[in-house]
C-alpha cells in the first residue's frame, strides 16, 4: 500500500511525486488517466494546435452559450503524462510592463 497517492501526472503531480519519493522510507503512487507523451504532434513545433482537441485531451466543452450566439467553448484538460504542459507547448502570456507607474507619472 502506498503512503501517498497522487492523481494526475501533470506538472504539479509529477513535481509532487518526485519530492515525496526523495524520502526512501515512503512510497508514492502516481496515477494518470492518459498515457505517455509519445504522440509526434506533442514534440513538433506548432503541433499543439491539434492536440488541444486531440487524443491527449479529454475533449471537454461548454454547453452552447446563449448570450454568445450559442457558441461552444473548448475546455482543454490534458490526458497525458506531463499534463497541459505537454499539449500546450508550454506557452504562457507575459504582460507588457507599464512605462509609467499608475497615478505617479514616473517611469518604471
Amino acid at each position: 500500500m502506498a503512503d501517498y497517492i497522487i492523481v494526475g501526472a501533470g506538472p504539479a503531480g509529477c513535481v509532487l511525486a518526485n519530492r515525496l519519493s526523495e524520502d526512501p522510507s515512503s512510497s508514492v503512487l502516481l496515477l494518470e488517466a492518459g498515457g505517455k507523451d509519445w504522440h509526434p504532434l506533442i514534440h513538433m513545433p506548432a503541433g499543439f494546435a491539434k492536440m488541444t482537441k486531440g487524443i491527449a485531451s479529454w475533449g471537454w466543452s461548454t454547453v452552447p452559450q446563449k448570450h454568445m450566439k450559442d457558441r461552444v467553448f473548448w475546455y482543454t484538460q490534458a490526458k497525458v503524462v506531463g499534463g497541459g504542459s505537454s499539449i500546450n507547448a508550454q506557452i504562457y502570456t507575459r504582460g507588457t510592463p507599464a512605462t509609467t507607474t499608475p497615478g505617479r507619472g514616473k517611469k518604471v
